[in-house]
């Protein structure tokens, strides 16, 4: 029985770290695209006031 619970212990302890690390991977990857989304933004907005001067 012991030897049970320390496998189903190790088996959610992998998962969580998988879980983790996926979740840091997409936060990653999203930061990304969010930040190039807002630099582009920022592009549109500077071009559309400069032709308004």
């Amino acid at each position: 029985m012991k030897n049970v619970l320390k496998g189903l212990f190790f088996i959610v302890f992998l998962l969580a770290l998988i879980v983790t690390g996926g979740a840091a991977v997409l936060f990653m990857r999203f930061k990304a695209d969010f930040e190039d989304i807002e630099r582009r933004t920022q592009d549109i907005v500077a071009k559309i006031e400069s032709e308004n001067v």
